[in-house]
């Protein structure tokens, strides 16, 4: 089914409870925990990211980092971790 037709058929279905109150509450109810999202564990604030910045910089002048001779080594290297 493409995205039109699922939306046509998800207006179509609500239209059928839309006189009933309970009916919509339960609907919202499980159109909210279909949309509710997991926060990001890789979002971080501006603080947090400016320090790990931070900290990578002094590590790279420290000569704490590595370098890859080819995409293939960086591929390998990446699929270990």
């Amino acid at each position: 089914m493409s995205t039109a037709q699922l939306t046509a058929e998800l207006f179509r279905q609500m239209s059928l409870i839309v006189e009933d109150e309970g009916k919509l509450k339960r609907a919202l109810k499980a159109l909210k925990r279909i949309t509710a999202s997991k926060p990001d564990p890789t979002l971080m604030s501006e603080e947090e990211y400016m320090a790990l910045l931070d900290k990578s910089e002094e590590e790279f002048r420290n000569g704490k980092y590595k370098s890859f001779s080819s995409v293939n080594d960086l591929d390998s290297y990446i699929r270990s971790l």
